[in-house]
């Protein structure tokens, strides 16, 4: 039985979420794909993989612009990127992910995102509401849901803002991660600027 996990993050912060409190800006992206279904981490489970659907639902061309802050350690991180949507198939979306001044990753560069991978069991405790938020110089009605999911020991307690009128649907996400009662860090990646090919 196949299980969907939605994941509401930017491609460009996958990576990051995933490995927890170890992850930072520069290796955002490294695991866009979750797992692929080749792998099998202890602990994850074949997922649909809710980067995929968010994107291909896009038309090549689409991109947007995310601005990310994050906080761990007593530091504070800024860094911007570019996710520009290649191509789109039944299987899989391609993507580059570029410009992102600040980061240590190499940059640009291009990835795929499958339609199913392996994550973490999904959250049964979701909140979810409607509420607009102003991004971009524009109101965008958007969905939030709220969750919580573990991964290595560490909890991650996310919020996020989704909107079909945005390439990749995430406008705005909130992460706080935590261990044994302890902060961690955080990261809030909000959309600044977004192009959806006709």
């Amino acid at each position: 039985m196949t299980n969907r996990w939605i994941w509401c993050l930017p491609i460009t912060l996958l990576g990051a979420c995933a490995a927890g409190g170890a992850g930072g800006a520069g290796s955002a992206g490294q695991l866009v794909t979750l797992q692929t279904a080749a792998s099998d981490p202890q602990g994850l489970m074949e997922v649909d993989n809710g980067a995929f659907f968010d994107w291909v639902a896009s038309r090549p061309g689409s991109w947007v612009r995310t601005k990310q802050v994050q906080e761990q350690a007593g530091s504070r991180t800024e860094t911007t990127g570019v996710t520009r949507l290649l191509e789109r198939t039944a299987s899989r979306v391609v993507v580059q992910i570029g410009d992102s001044p600040g980061s240590t990753a190499a940059y640009p560069r291009t990835t795929w995102v499958p339609a199913k991978g392996r994550g973490p069991e999904p959250s049964s405790d979701v909140q979810e509401g409607d509420e607009s938020l102003e991004v971009g110089g524009k109101t965008l009605p958007c969905h939030r849901m709220e969750y919580r999911f573990g991964y290595n020991g560490s909890t991650c307690t996310m919020k996020s803002w989704r909107s079909r009128e945005v390439p990749g649907a995430v406008v705005k996400n909130e992460q706080v991660w935590t261990k044994n009662g302890v902060l961690e860090r955080t990261m809030t990646t909000v959309v600044v600027e977004w192009h959806v090919e006709e």
